[in-house]
């Protein structure tokens, strides 16, 4: 359990940081609905 933990913060983190980059490019960004739908898909709602 303790590797799963590790590896989702991680890739919370590597999402913070692309978002980060999208906000200093101006590109276009993701939608909030559809960025939590896709996590609730993946990761269910816990």
């Amino acid at each position: 359990m303790h590797r799963k933990k590790s590896s989702s913060k991680l890739e919370i983190y590597e999402k913070l940081a692309k978002a980060e980059k999208q906000l200093e490019s101006d590109t276009d960004l993701l939608d909030a609905e559809e960025v939590f739908k896709g996590l609730r898909e993946k990761y269910g709602n816990e």
